[in-house]
């Protein structure tokens, strides 16, 4: 005897597997857009040239020239998880000397932050405090787009599961394959913007130690993992075998990374 309710069942399940073949498929074609990163014309007419500066006794003077942070003017990466601090160094003095160490410090930190030419570890440090200062500083809006993405697909999927199954059932595989091969390119170009986005930062940053020569200079930029409300830039480094410090006060930053509305510390 053959159930009378074979049929429906049947075709409940047929339908709840291309709803899922759909989900999937609807996933897939929403990442397959890269995601690329670098600026290809950053917009530079906006960059202020600040130059704050302190001179050294022994005739060393570091200028600070602007920042440039996530998505402001002069930025080259989107949503960039550092700080780039573009520094000139000059010595004026007969002695070479030799810049060590670059620290920025921050009220809201509890150690200073050094300067970094490796991307994994400006994204680490600068995650770790985002997630820490979450009540403090801006906390960035990545992956509310990808959030939003998946739930438009769902609900896509849904419907036109439910309204013509068997042509989306017939156009599937061809789909998911053809995607596929989108997801694996996609990917191939994301490792190279961010291939591109290492070697972009180890040209402009500042390698240390640097040796600067008498009545030389340098410009480079230091990156910093996001520091909120930076107080101050402290230049560690060394004269004929002495280690001496150089301060940058940066007062004029008090509000960088904060919420609307917060009153620095």
């Amino acid at each position: 005897m053959i159930c009378k309710t074979q049929g429906p069942l049947k075709h409940r399940v047929a339908l709840r597997v291309y709803r899922s073949q759909l989900i999937a498929l609807c996933s897939l074609l929403s990442a397959c857009s890269p995601q690329l990163r670098m600026v290809k014309e950053p917009n530079a007419e906006q960059i202020p040239d600040y130059r704050w500066a302190a001179t050294a006794p022994d005739r060393l003077t570091v200028t600070v020239h602007t920042v440039l942070v996530r998505n402001g003017p002069g930025s080259w990466v989107r949503d960039a998880d550092w700080d780039e601090y573009i520094l000139t160094v000059k010595n004026s003095s007969r002695s070479a000397m030799k810049i060590e160490f670059l620290r920025l410090y921050s009220p809201y930190l509890p150690a200073s932050q050094q300067s970094s030419l490796a991307l994994l570890q400006l994204e680490d440090q600068s995650h770790d405090t985002l997630h820490d200062l979450r009540d403090v500083t801006v906390v960035a809006g990545s992956g509310a787009l990808a959030a939003g993405a998946t739930v438009a697909a769902t609900a896509g999927a849904g419907y036109i599961g439910a309204a013509a199954v068997v042509p989306v059932a017939m156009m599937t595989l061809p789909l998911l394959q053809y995607s596929m091969d989108q997801a694996i390119e996609r990917r191939h170009l994301e490792h190279e913007d961010r291939s591109l986005i290492e070697l972009t930062i180890l040209e402009r940053g500042m390698h240390l130690p640097l040796e600067v020569p008498p009545d030389g200079e340098a410009t480079r930029s230091a990156f910093f993992p996001l520091t909120p409300a930076p107080n101050r830039l402290v230049i560690d480094y060394r004269v004929d075998g002495d280690r001496r410090s150089l301060e940058v006060l940066l007062t004029a930053l008090a509000q960088l990374h904060l919420k609307p509305g917060h009153t620095p510390q």
